[in-house]
């Protein structure tokens, strides 16, 4: 899906069991995704000019709405942590759905906070030190802000045998109006590569949500959890 982007002017609907794959979306009326419909949303590389501080946008210029069973997967570059961005009026995500980003951040020692190499287990940081090596090697380093993550999380350290888990990727939503959240919202780091004796996870990635008013139920989640 390089460089595919779709232009809707008025709704855009993602039926059961539909799948999309886009690098840019820009929707003129409402987007919907209903009974397991997907929509993959990949980063390009580098952050362009059409694309300010994001590597991928999705605008749509009335309400997203992510039904049961239905997934946003948000996917960072790998090597250079350029990651999507989301824009709406209102979005609501209902029980059972959400926006999905587990393991679409940077690959195996890549980020500001990636375990390295040559050192078994290392582990990547972000919000929090990485976990130590099995041999001695420190954890990832922490970066970021802790009220407005702006990048994915980092790979874990990479060895002769294998390569450390990618790290969560970075869901960004920017609503102008109100954030319903009933479902999920998941950017956990990925579990090392080829590896099992001394795996080295990924760090947890970023989540980042800003709108007018937030509600949401006890179904409602967010999770940027570290791989293993």
């Amino acid at each position: 899906p390089t460089n595919f982007v779709l232009r809707v002017t008025n709704n855009l609907t993602i039926g059961p069991n539909g799948v999309l794959g886009v690098c840019d979306v820009r929707c003129g009326g409402n987007l919907q995704l209903s009974g397991g419909g997907k929509l993959n949303v990949y980063a390009l590389p580098t952050n362009s000019t059409t694309r300010p501080g994001n590597g991928a946008l999705v605008a749509v210029t009335n309400s997203m709405t992510v039904g049961a069973s239905s997934w946003v997967y948000a996917w960072s570059d790998s090597y250079s942590g350029g990651s999507p961005l989301f824009r709406m009026q209102d979005l609501t995500v209902n029980t059972g759905g959400g926006f999905d980003a587990t393991a679409t951040g940077y690959r195996g020692n890549r980020g500001k906070g990636a375990g390295g190499s040559g050192e078994r287990i290392r582990g990547a940081g972000y919000g929090g030190r990485g976990g130590a090596g099995q041999f001695g090697g420190t954890g990832g380093l922490t970066y970021g802000f802790t009220n407005a993550p702006l990048q994915p999380g980092s790979g874990g350290a990479v060895t002769a045998a294998g390569e450390g888990g990618y790290g969560g990727g970075f869901i960004r939503v920017e609503a102008a109006g109100t954030v319903t959240l009933n479902g999920s919202l998941i950017a956990n780091g990925g579990t090392s590569l080829g590896y099992t004796t001394y795996p080295s996870g990924g760090s947890g990635g970023g989540v980042f949500v800003r709108c007018r008013n937030f509600s949401g139920d006890a179904n409602g989640a967010f999770q940027a959890r570290g791989g293993v």
